[in-house]
């Protein structure tokens, strides 16, 4: 049993709590390990007043164990979570509490470049490190440089903005940029000037992968060498956005990381090789362990690869030194080491995972063995893949609660997807090998690059067509999801170690039913009801509305992408698996990269633009047809009211004003019966805006829109205006002084800087 094997509960436990703790304050982690020194205070008493006469009690559920034994469990359970909490609360307090005095608005820095962490026409994102004005201790933070190329290894100085790291644009989430281990933001308005090439480490290795990435792509082909490159490198920057999109919507995503599978392939295949050498076994241990060792630098050091790299340094190790050694105890020690030369991987949800994947594999390998055992080869041949969709079902389980937390969906084809994308995955790895021997040898890398080619094209054509399909995402968004997905893995460990499995498959069938009916009831009440929600950063607006768990966003920005996809990742990533409409109000010059940039990285079932008014807008909506189209999304032209499920909506007159490029609009969403009209801004000093007004006077909600030419001017509401909600966004109720009193006062209106919810219950 695992709960008898100490070094796996000390090192598991600490990688569990190190996950919980690196999101508690620093007082809360302070006070629970005061807590956790007191427990094992209480378990060192009791470990030396216990007798060690060995007796078992009948009725004690650990009853394989000794008294003595069951409280040395304790203590070392205990200790783990002390040294957890106290490392925890030191190391973040050096990244994240020390470097926020260094916060200034303008700084002479001098940085030099680790690594780069995404790019745009714009602009690029860095990972740089640098010395504060005030000296101290050399910090990593994330620098986005305007309209700069720079590589790992260059040294540069500029003026910047210091800013926290929350203040950040968040690509990736804050929880990803905290896993890269920066602890700062700098801004850099200006250029910068490059001092000088620093020959790192970290330069030397990016080199080395850029170049033997940029070497797979030429053999085998654009898309498939990408795939290939990531496969191979861990380089995904070639990669598409909509193939990673493609493979986490199959559940799929981890053969996308360097982990267990690339390792084994690969150490499977040097392994053979070195068998058949004349090497003795002293060497034949070593030689892997140093092959890892390289093969992780290669690849970044990430720490689902350092995971993988331990696994087989420690088992390579025990086996060099005559010891036996279990995939448990081996898989705690080495997500153990990772947690203390890198703290921050606890905050790399790929690590997170694949160290979950792992233990549910070896909890439930022998399980699955059981149920499904067969004595002749045949049946065990067709046995595989219920087998491998057995162990699928396992992980995706096992992985359910931080799936949930993190991606707030799941994928309903993951079982099926994995058993037939692995192998494919599996035997393309193999061929990879030896096409990377022979890069040097031209004519024999063609070869295998057409093979690998082949084979990498039709992994991405079926890819593509099984996630085109519909309902095979679920989102996790209904009550009482997580803590029953929480329950369902510790049931699921318990049925797969306990020996009486009555009581635990009982408390599975409980959680496999409290879940479906919290799903059905959720969606019973939800089906029900319209939401709009309005959410605004002071100058641009979308409103959301949902309907029968779909969604529809309305977009009334500046086509800024980083505004956009906060909206989304607020909405889409936490409630719905698909964005079932995306709708632009008006046209502008960045309407073109956002809608590459959104097909690139959602799913969007429908993109509508409005019809257009002259010939630089049916240029711009030729150019945003042909990137939809590219990415397979339908973009389509409305004038008039365009339906989406039971909602209805309809875009008003569009004009402009003297003295702006910003177009003056309103549009009506109406479900219900009933009325929400949004209103831009300046919208009283365009005519046609007149009538949108007339028409909020008397609706359920009118919105008072941020975006749009910039007021120049009070305005008092007229005295028959009297909507049942008033809603002001951003600093649009600055400019109405009297309809501030009389949206408050005779409205009912809400006063609002950013967020507002409404729902609507369906007769």
């Amino acid at each position: 049993m695992l709960i008898r094997r100490r070094m796996f509960v000390f090192c598991f436990s600490f990688f569990v709590s190190s996950l919980i703790f690196s999101s508690l304050s620093q007082s809360a982690k302070l006070v629970s390990a005061a807590f956790f020194a007191c427990a094992l205070a209480v378990s060192a008493i009791l470990l030396r007043r216990c007798s060690a006469d060995g007796d078992k009690r009948k009725n004690s559920p650990f009853r394989c164990l000794t008294e003595k034994n069951k409280i040395r469990i304790f203590a070392v359970f205990f200790s783990s979570l002390l040294l957890a909490s106290l490392f925890s609360a030191f190391t973040f307090f050096r990244m994240y509490g020390i470097p926020e005095r260094s916060v200034t608005d303008d700084e002479q820095i001098s940085a030099s470049v680790v690594s780069r962490i995404w790019s745009s026409s714009g602009s690029g994102g860095y990972k740089v490190r640098f010395r504060p004005a005030d000296g101290g201790k050399t910090i990593s933070a994330l620098a986005v440089i305007p309209d700069e190329s720079l590589e790992p290894g260059d040294v540069f100085t500029s003026h910047a903005a210091v800013h926290p790291l929350s203040d950040a644009p968040l690509p990736g989430g804050e929880r990803y940029l905290q896993s890269l281990g920066l602890s700062l933001y700098i801004e850099v308005s200006d250029g910068v000037k490059l001092t000088g090439e620093r020959n790192s480490p970290e330069a030397a290795l990016s080199s080395v992968r850029s170049s033997l990435s940029a070497k797979i792509r030429t053999y085998i082909g654009k898309d498939a060498g990408a795939l290939c490159a990531a496969l191979l490198t861990g380089d995904r920057s070639a990669l598409p956005d909509k193939v990673s999109l493609d493979f986490s919507s199959l559940g799929i995503s981890h053969l996308l990381a360097i982990s267990g599978l690339h390792m084994t392939v690969l150490f499977g295949a040097a392994s053979a090789l070195i068998r058949r050498t004349r090497l003795g076994r002293r060497s034949r241990e070593i030689i892997p362990i140093v092959l890892a060792l390289m093969y992780a630098a290669i690849t970044g050091f990430s720490s689902s690869v350092m995971r993988a790299a331990f696994m087989l340094i420690i088992t390579r190790t025990a086996s060099l030194i005559g010891r036996r050694t279990d995939t448990a105890t081996v898989l705690g020690e080495a997500a153990f080491l990772i947690c203390i030369f890198d703290p921050c991987s606890v905050f790399d949800i790929g690590f997170v995972l694949s160290v979950l994947s792992v233990l549910a594999l070896t909890l439930f390998e022998n399980p699955a063995e059981h149920i499904l055992k067969s004595r002749t080869k045949i049946a065990k041949v067709l046995l595989f893949i219920p087998k491998n969709m057995l162990m699928t079902l396992a992980v995706s389980a096992m992985t359910l609660p931080v799936t949930c937390l993190e991606f707030q969906y799941i994928s309903l084809a993951a079982p099926l997807a994995n058993t037939l994308f692995i192998p494919l995955v599996t035997l393309l790895m193999y061929l990879l090998v030896p096409f990377s021997m022979l890069l040097p040898f031209p004519s024999a890398a063609s070869i295998f690059g057409k093979l690998c080619s082949a084979l990498a094209s039709a992994v991405l054509s079926l890819s593509s067509s099984f996630a085109s399909l519909p309902g095979i995402t679920v989102s996790s968004r209904y009550p009482f999801f997580f803590p029953l997905s929480l329950l369902l893995v510790i049931v699921l460990a318990a049925l797969a170690v306990s020996k009486r499995k009555k009581i635990p498959a009982l408390l599975l069938a409980f959680c496999l039913c409290a879940i479906s009916a919290s799903v059905a009831v959720s969606e019973i009440i939800r089906s029900d009801t319209v939401s709009i929600r309005t959410l605004s950063d002071g100058k641009n607006d979308i409103v959301a509305v949902e309907d029968e768990s779909r969604l529809m966003l309305i977009d009334s920005s500046s086509g800024y992408f980083s505004f956009a996809s906060d909206c989304i990742d607020e909405e889409y990533d936490r409630r719905f698996s698909e964005i079932g409409m995306y709708v632009f109000t008006h046209y502008h010059s960045r309407c073109v990269p956002l809608m590459k940039r959104l097909t690139s990285n959602y799913r969007i079932g429908e993109i509508l633009v409005p019809e257009p008014m002259n010939e630089e807008e049916r240029t711009l909506c030729d150019a945003m047809v042909r990137s939809a189209e590219k990415n397979g999304v339908s973009l389509r032209t409305f004038s008039d009211a365009v339906s989406f499920s039971d909602v209805s909506l309809s875009l008003g007159a569009r004009c402009w004003i003297p003295d702006s490029s910003e177009a003056v609009f309103s549009f009506t969403v109406s479900a219900c019966e009933k009325n929400a009209v949004y209103l831009s801004s300046s919208f009283f000093k365009a005519s046609p805006a007149f009538c949108a007004l007339t028409d909020a006077g008397n609706a359920d909600l009118c919105i008072f829109g941020s975006h749009g030419p910039k007021y120049k001017e009070t305005f008092a509401l007229p005295r028959n205006f009297s909507p049942k909600r008033t809603v002001f966004l951003g600093s649009s109720a600055d400019f109405f002084p009297a309809g501030r009193a009389v949206g408050i006062s005779d409205s009912g209106g809400l006063l609002l800087t950013s967020e507002h919810i409404e729902t609507w219950k369906k007769d």
